[in-house]
């Protein structure tokens, strides 16, 4: 492998790794569905780790071919490779740790290289028909798009050929497109001849359905603040007038009292003795 392939700037290539990074990074156990997700969360913290391993990582992607032992690596790879064999040590449990224990020792490049060599799709049939059968894993068209494209970008890289434009709308339509939208694209394909108005017609629908959502929701919640508004004020309303209805008849009570006593005084004055009068 070319030395070209290294980053610059560390001595030797070594550098001490601060592993803080990859505990971020679930263990991989060998499942070869969660490879790439895996691989993905891998090569980020790699690149906030030891970034100078990237181009290497992705040399040996493009090149299973090649020969990688220790003994034909620059001393500078060579300590590259040591950081990377550490690193999959440290995540690769189970069977994916036979990888890694039956590479070379201390040589991350070998390790690496087994690991994409039997656990990615490689031959052009099996490529093309993961195009045709996507499995997406987000709700969002929008973000499927960018995957599928990803994977047509893949494709290309490992078999030197580009999808057809009908293999791409059709993808496009009937797997990337949501539910609603599928019969739209299909009465203006004579407006929509490229692949690239389909893909714009995709996202226009979602940004005006979020909106749409987004509005949705803040009327529901204007409508709801302004029942709880209605609400207070019919309680306050209710607490005002049970305080006004209590003194109304505390003072009806006092004024009925009054009456009475005014009402027996004349009795008692007629009922006592004639000498009290005197």
């Amino acid at each position: 492998m070319a030395a070209q392939a290294a980053h610059e700037g560390d001595e030797g290539g070594y550098r001490l790794l601060n592993v803080k990074h990859l505990l971020k990074v679930e263990p991989y156990r060998g499942e070869k569905g969660k490879f790439l997700s895996w691989k993905w969360e891998f090569q980020v913290a790699v690149r906030a780790m030891a970034p100078e391993l990237t181009q290497p990582m992705k040399f040996i992607e493009s090149h299973l071919e090649n020969d990688y032992k220790l003994s034909r690596l620059s001393e500078q790879e060579q300590k590259q490779a040591q950081n990377l064999y550490t690193m999959l040590a440290m995540l690769c449990k189970d069977d994916a740790a036979e990888f890694v224990m039956t590479s070379e020792e201390d040589n991350g490049f070998e390790a690496w290289k087994a690991l994409i060599r039997t656990r990615t799709v490689r031959s052009a049939t099996a490529l093309m028909n993961k195009l045709m059968e996507p499995d997406f894993t987000s709700s969002d068209p929008r973000v499927n798009l960018k995957a599928w494209n990803k994977q047509a970008q893949t494709y290309f890289e490992k078999t030197g050929e580009r999808v057809a434009d009908t293999i791409r709308r059709t993808v496009y339509i009937n797997k990337v497109a949501p539910q609603d939208l599928r019969q739209h694209l299909m009465m203006n394909k004579a407006r929509l001849q490229l692949c690239e108005d389909i893909a714009e017609e995709i996202e226009d629908y979602c940004d005006v359905q979020e909106e749409m959502d987004q509005s949705k929701d803040g009327l529901v919640a204007a409508v709801s603040g302004k029942a709880k508004a209605r609400a207070s004020r019919r309680a306050r309303t209710r607490t005002r007038s049970s305080r006004a209805t209590a003194r109304t008849r505390a003072t009806a009570r006092a004024r009925a009292s009054s009456t009475r006593a005014c009402a027996q005084e004349p009795r008692a004055w007629r009922a006592a003795p004639l000498w009290r009068h005197v």
